[in-house]
Protein backbone atom coordinates (compact mmCIF):
# COMPACT_ATOMS: atom_id res chain seq x y z
CA UNK A 1 0.00 0.00 0.00
CA UNK A 2 0.81 3.49 -1.01
CA UNK A 3 1.04 5.05 2.82
CA UNK A 4 1.08 8.46 3.53
CA UNK A 5 4.99 9.42 2.27
CA UNK A 6 3.77 9.15 -1.35
CA UNK A 7 -0.05 9.82 -3.49
CA UNK A 8 -1.57 6.94 -3.50
CA UNK A 9 -1.79 5.49 -7.52
CA UNK A 10 -6.04 5.13 -7.97
CA UNK A 11 -7.90 8.66 -8.49
CA UNK A 12 -11.62 9.01 -9.71
CA UNK A 13 -11.82 9.70 -13.51
CA UNK A 14 -12.93 13.25 -12.27
CA UNK A 15 -12.56 14.72 -9.15
CA UNK A 16 -15.37 16.40 -6.88
CA UNK A 17 -15.29 20.06 -6.40
CA UNK A 18 -12.87 20.85 -2.71
CA UNK A 19 -11.07 17.55 -2.45
CA UNK A 20 -8.78 15.32 -3.80
CA UNK A 21 -9.41 11.76 -3.48
CA UNK A 22 -7.11 8.47 -4.08
CA UNK A 23 -7.03 4.90 -3.34
CA UNK A 24 -4.43 1.85 -3.53
CA UNK A 25 -4.92 -1.58 -2.41
CA UNK A 26 -3.73 -4.62 -1.24
CA UNK A 27 -5.14 -8.71 -1.42
CA UNK A 28 -3.96 -10.72 1.84
CA UNK A 29 -5.69 -13.56 3.16
CA UNK A 30 -8.78 -13.43 1.37
CA UNK A 31 -9.45 -10.00 2.02
CA UNK A 32 -9.38 -6.75 -0.15
CA UNK A 33 -8.00 -3.76 1.80
CA UNK A 34 -8.33 -0.26 0.39
CA UNK A 35 -6.41 2.24 1.44
CA UNK A 36 -8.54 5.79 0.77
CA UNK A 37 -7.05 9.32 0.88
CA UNK A 38 -10.10 11.14 1.51
CA UNK A 39 -8.05 14.76 1.68
CA UNK A 40 -8.82 15.18 5.52
CA UNK A 41 -12.63 14.38 5.10
CA UNK A 42 -14.20 11.82 7.50
CA UNK A 43 -15.29 8.71 4.79
CA UNK A 44 -19.12 7.76 5.11
CA UNK A 45 -19.41 5.30 2.31
CA UNK A 46 -17.08 2.63 1.59
CA UNK A 47 -18.44 0.02 -0.82
CA UNK A 48 -17.37 -2.04 -4.70
CA UNK A 49 -19.73 -2.05 -7.08
CA UNK A 50 -20.06 -5.00 -8.99
CA UNK A 51 -21.02 -5.54 -12.65
CA UNK A 52 -24.87 -6.97 -11.66
CA UNK A 53 -25.66 -3.64 -10.06
CA UNK A 54 -25.19 -4.67 -6.54
CA UNK A 55 -22.56 -3.26 -3.97
CA UNK A 56 -20.90 -4.73 -1.21
CA UNK A 57 -19.92 -2.49 1.83
CA UNK A 58 -16.97 -2.61 3.58
CA UNK A 59 -16.90 -5.59 6.58
CA UNK A 60 -14.67 -2.89 8.69
CA UNK A 61 -13.66 0.72 8.17
CA UNK A 62 -10.17 1.41 10.04
CA UNK A 63 -10.59 5.61 10.82
CA UNK A 64 -7.68 7.61 11.54
CA UNK A 65 -8.00 10.04 14.32
CA UNK A 66 -9.77 13.42 14.31
CA UNK A 67 -8.22 16.48 12.90
CA UNK A 68 -6.01 17.92 15.48
CA UNK A 69 -5.48 14.67 17.85
CA UNK A 70 -6.64 13.27 20.82
CA UNK A 71 -3.94 13.28 22.89
CA UNK A 72 -2.74 11.69 26.06
CA UNK A 73 -0.90 13.91 29.26
CA UNK A 74 0.12 12.94 32.43
CA UNK A 75 1.48 15.25 34.90
CA UNK A 76 3.41 14.74 38.38
CA UNK A 77 3.47 17.33 40.59
CA UNK A 78 5.11 16.77 44.32
CA UNK A 79 4.67 19.47 46.89
CA UNK A 80 6.71 21.08 49.73
CA UNK A 81 7.52 19.31 52.89
CA UNK A 82 6.22 21.86 55.76
CA UNK A 83 7.28 22.06 58.80
CA UNK A 84 4.93 18.60 60.34
CA UNK A 85 6.57 16.95 57.77
CA UNK A 86 4.16 16.79 55.33
CA UNK A 87 4.04 16.25 51.53
CA UNK A 88 1.71 17.48 48.96
CA UNK A 89 1.71 14.60 45.79
CA UNK A 90 -0.90 15.35 42.88
CA UNK A 91 -0.95 13.25 39.61
CA UNK A 92 -2.89 13.81 36.60
CA UNK A 93 -4.05 12.31 33.69
CA UNK A 94 -5.72 13.94 30.42
CA UNK A 95 -7.43 12.93 27.11
CA UNK A 96 -8.23 14.82 24.60
CA UNK A 97 -11.36 13.57 22.58
CA UNK A 98 -13.67 15.24 20.06
CA UNK A 99 -17.30 14.90 20.96
CA UNK A 100 -19.60 13.64 17.92
CA UNK A 101 -16.55 12.40 15.92
CA UNK A 102 -15.85 15.22 14.01
CA UNK A 103 -15.66 15.76 10.02
CA UNK A 104 -12.28 15.99 9.68
CA UNK A 105 -9.76 13.19 9.80
CA UNK A 106 -5.59 13.34 9.62
CA UNK A 107 -4.26 10.27 7.80
CA UNK A 108 -6.00 7.83 5.10
CA UNK A 109 -9.25 5.80 6.12
CA UNK A 110 -8.61 1.36 5.02
CA UNK A 111 -11.85 -0.56 4.07
CA UNK A 112 -11.74 -4.07 4.51
CA UNK A 113 -13.91 -6.16 1.70
CA UNK A 114 -14.21 -10.19 1.78
CA UNK A 115 -12.57 -11.00 -1.18
CA UNK A 116 -14.67 -13.84 -1.78
CA UNK A 117 -18.05 -11.93 -2.29
CA UNK A 118 -15.91 -8.92 -4.26
CA UNK A 119 -14.57 -10.97 -6.84
CA UNK A 120 -11.17 -10.22 -9.10
CA UNK A 121 -10.49 -6.96 -10.14
CA UNK A 122 -10.80 -4.50 -11.07
CA UNK A 123 -13.07 -3.09 -8.56
CA UNK A 124 -15.26 -0.06 -8.93
CA UNK A 125 -15.11 1.07 -5.39
CA UNK A 126 -17.47 3.98 -4.27
CA UNK A 127 -16.18 6.38 -1.86
CA UNK A 128 -18.35 9.25 0.22
CA UNK A 129 -16.54 11.77 2.59
CA UNK A 130 -18.47 14.59 4.23
CA UNK A 131 -20.18 16.44 2.76
CA UNK A 132 -18.67 15.56 -0.85
CA UNK A 133 -20.45 13.84 -3.59
CA UNK A 134 -19.87 10.07 -3.82
CA UNK A 135 -16.90 9.01 -6.48
CA UNK A 136 -16.00 6.12 -7.86
CA UNK A 137 -12.15 4.96 -7.87
CA UNK A 138 -11.59 2.14 -10.70
CA UNK A 139 -8.76 -0.34 -8.75
CA UNK A 140 -7.29 -2.17 -11.67
CA UNK A 141 -4.65 -4.38 -11.52
CA UNK A 142 -3.50 -4.14 -14.94
CA UNK A 143 -2.53 -0.43 -14.19
CA UNK A 144 -0.40 -1.06 -11.41
CA UNK A 145 3.11 -0.13 -11.94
Amino acid sequence: MGGCASPLPYTPAEQPAGVRLAADYAVNAGRLRVEIDTGGYRLELAEILKADGSAVRAETIEHPGPRGGSGLGLGLGVGSVGRTGSVSIGTGIGLGTTVGGGSRVDGNTVAVFPLDQVGPGPWSLRVKVVGIQPVVIVLDPARRG
